[in-house]
């Protein structure tokens, strides 16, 4: 198909969607039963370009700062600033592959966002 950087595939009528968490489904986030290959050349399969019912992994991801202003002696003063990103330390999954026909298609091959981070500031003012 001329302008298409991969071919569509056909849907079978089987749900793409898989069962069980994220990490259990990191081999099969998507169901590959659900699609079957294109027979004519040059034909673009009847699967949706989008897919409503298809769902990238949530992203859970908590940042969390404290803050403590103290008074040292007349107008100086000190800040303190803890600040966490990430502070669970949740994986975040990246989306599956989607292109049909590879090896990895309907995988998860990846993580992405931040580990957890910790930084701390110091700010002397007078």
């Amino acid at each position: 198909a001329i302008g298409y950087d991969h071919q569509r595939p056909n849907t079978t009528g089987t749900d793409p969607n898989t069962s069980g968490s994220t990490a259990d489904r990191v081999d099969n986030y998507i169901n590959p039963a659900a699609f079957s290959a294109v027979t004519q050349v040059g034909q673009v399969g009847n699967s949706p370009f989008t897919d409503a019912s298809l769902r990238s992994p949530w992203l859970f991801n908590w940042d969390l700062s404290f803050e403590k202003m103290t008074r040292l002696r007349g107008n100086q003063n000190l800040s303190i600033r803890i600040e966490f990103v990430n502070f669970f330390n949740q994986p975040n999954w990246n989306g599956p592959s989607s292109n049909f026909g590879v090896g990895n298609f309907g995988r998860i091959t990846g993580q992405g966002g931040y580990p957890r981070v910790l930084q701390i500031m110091f700010k002397y003012m007078f």
